[in-house]
């Protein structure tokens, strides 16, 4: 009898551990990896961080990667949090909380000047702001774009310099990361 029961908690453990590994399977998959910027979307020298993080957000689906610049270079970084949610309602809802989040109401936080790219929906909220940071090693561009696009909610953060990324490079990637927008079928499902 001991025996017998000693079997079902190994069964019992085996069958929580598959399930965790399914739930994480199904969380993943409801966020479209091919609506992710990959490295193929930056200028040469820019790489992939392999840490893919799952965040939590209220009523969605999320997933966040992260790219750097060139070795030793911890401030090149480029971020792209993609959140998918139940319906385009929900996230035009939520398009205003994110904004008041990332755009806080201190720092200088302008589209510059020489910005041109606009999502080729225009049903798409949208912003781009960019603000200088003097750090110990000079001076970078850091530029957030957030753009809503039906249940999508796409955050890129970036630190913009000549040499790793400039604002024009930025934008072709935001245009190119638009064009798997204004394509994706949400029906369709999203591949690994």
């Amino acid at each position: 009898m001991k025996e017998l029961f000693k079997h079902r908690w190994v069964v019992i453990g085996f069958a929580l551990v598959f399930g965790l590994l399914l739930y994480a399977c199904n969380v993943r998959e409801l966020v479209p990896h091919e609506l992710m910027l990959t490295v193929n979307d930056f200028p040469p020298g820019w790489s992939h961080d392999k840490l893919i993080d799952i965040p939590k957000v209220a009523g969605a689906d999320a997933r966040r990667d992260s790219f750097h610049y060139g070795q030793g270079k911890y401030w090149l970084v480029t971020g792209h949090q993609l959140v998918v949610y139940s319906d385009t309602a929900s996230a035009i809802a939520a398009f205003p909380i994110w904004e008041k989040e990332w755009y806080p109401e201190v720092g200088d936080w302008r589209q510059p000047s020489a910005a041109t790219f606009v999502p080729s929906n225009p049903k798409d909220h949208y912003r781009l702001g960019c603000t200088q940071v003097v750090l110990d090693i000079g001076d970078v561009t850091s530029c957030l774009f957030l753009q809503q696009h039906g249940r999508l909610i796409s955050l890129i953060t970036a630190n913009l310099d000549p040499q790793a990324m400039t604002l024009e490079q930025f934008e072709m990637a935001l245009a190119r990361l638009d064009l798997r927008f204004q394509s994706w079928d949400p029906t369709a499902r999203s591949t690994p």
